[in-house]
């Protein structure tokens, strides 16, 4: 149900507010279905929207061999976790992910490489129930974007008409307002945002 949910709102955010195609002037001859790249001034009114979220590790699905068991620490050196190669590397594109240790779930956020080592904070979930974004904001579900902080400052609010009225997994309904929480490497340009599912 939430997948379908995240499905509809990539959907329109593709779809209703800006799908990548440049206007073609009717002297044009050209096929429909070719991309056209957009132009620099294009770019700055339609948006390219991806989504991202906090992917969950128990354990259970783990398919890598004891020895390739790869360590989450904080900065002190401390053994958070341990997961696959493979859940790491998304964790980290993620930014944040939930570890199962023991018998109870905790929120990391990747925070830096240092000396060749991938350096994990354990989120206080009592004041960040989702993660950190940018300078350790908060991120909120359906409501926090990342952005490209050379052009978007954080903080700024952007609203997108075409997501009023969305419906929210919670049966709330969406105001159309997100704020640019967060940033990441693959996040550039002007209308591009990473929207955060939870």
């Amino acid at each position: 149900m939430v997948m379908s949910r995240i499905l509809s709102l990539i959907l329109i955010l593709s779809f209703s507010v800006g799908c990548g195609r440049a206007k073609i002037d009717s002297d044009d001859i050209i096929d429909e279905n070719v991309y056209v790249p957009l132009s620099e001034e294009q770019a700055k009114k339609l948006i390219t929207p991806t989504i991202y979220y906090i992917p969950q590790h128990d354990g259970v699905n783990a398919s890598c061999a004891a020895t390739d068991v790869k360590s989450m620490k904080d900065k002190t050196g401390r053994l958070l976790a341990t997961v696959c190669p493979s859940f790491l590397k998304f964790c980290i594109l993620q930014g944040t992910c939930k570890v199962l240790v023991g018998s109870n779930f905790i929120l990391l956020h990747y925070s830096q490489v240092s000396n060749n080592e991938y350096i994990f904070t354990r989120v206080d979930e009592s004041v960040c129930r989702y993660g950190y974004g940018t300078k350790k904001a908060c991120v909120d579900p359906y409501y926090s974007v990342a952005a490209d902080l050379s052009i978007y400052k954080a903080g700024t609010v952007i609203f997108i008409p075409a997501l009023v009225g969305l419906l929210l997994p919670d049966a709330t309904l969406h105001a159309g307002y997100f704020i640019v929480r967060d940033t990441g490497s693959a996040i550039r340009g002007y209308g591009r945002f990473d929207f955060f599912t939870g």
